[in-house]
């Protein structure tokens, strides 16, 4: 999909987002047929690593489709640049998770980098509790995003230069339990929301950027 038409799809949606404009800010939330428009035309994968199936469309690029969205609808253009950028954590875990986490060309995938969640080693990954705030457009994905402190032993992970390790786990949206706590005066219909698990088993293959060593592995991008 060139550029020009990835433009002109953004303009198309936001104009007919904008007649919508009210009702997404009234919802608190991005309503689910218009997060599956945005899929279906693409922009949450714009930086999912073409490998994959995703655009991997350049920074500037990705830009001006937020912006132009975004001028018919602020909040659909802020979630889908959460969207999109939260499609590159696929780029930093093992090739063959990846593709098992983006099955469909309308996956979606959001989340939080803040490491509040704690996540603790145990054979094959890791148990994960914690809660994470403003999670736009979390309920309309498959998959969540979620930062973390890694723990062994009741013991912080260290990485090569002896610094706590923190990385992003990868959780399906099905086990996450989503708080009703957005309730703004601006940017509503982002549905920022916080949202929590406890005690959920998450394989280290979904952990972003993790290898035992302490390595960063990318793949692409």
């Amino acid at each position: 999909m060139s550029t020009t038409e990835l433009l002109a799809t953004a303009a198309d949606l936001g104009n007919a987002f904008a007649e919508r404009s009210s009702e997404i800010e009234e919802a608190r939330r991005i309503p689910p047929d218009v997060s599956a428009e945005m899929a279906a035309a693409g922009l949450y994968r714009l930086g999912v690593p073409a490998a994959l199936g995703g655009l991997e469309a350049p920074p500037a690029v990705s830009s001006e489709i937020f912006e132009t969205l975004a001028r018919g609808d602020a909040s659909c253009g802020w979630v889908a640049f959460i969207g999109a950028t939260s499609g590159t954590a696929l780029a930093a875990i093992p090739a063959a998770a990846a593709a098992g986490i983006f099955t469909r060309p309308d996956t979606v995938m959001t989340g939080v980098f803040a490491p509040t969640g704690r996540a603790v080693k145990a054979d094959g990954g890791f148990r994960v509790t914690g809660r994470w705030q403003w999670g736009s457009g979390s309920q309309n994905a498959d998959w969540v995003l979620a930062g973390c402190m890694l723990y062994e032993d009741d013991q912080p992970m260290l990485d090569g230069q002896g610094r706590p390790r923190s990385h992003m786990a990868i959780l399906p949206a099905g086990e996450v339990e989503f708080l009703d706590t957005w309730h703004v005066s601006g940017l509503c219909g982002t549905g920022s929301l916080d949202y929590q698990v406890n005690d959920l088993f998450i394989p280290e293959e979904r952990f972003v950027g993790y290898l035992p060593d302490g390595r960063l592995e990318r793949t692409a991008l």
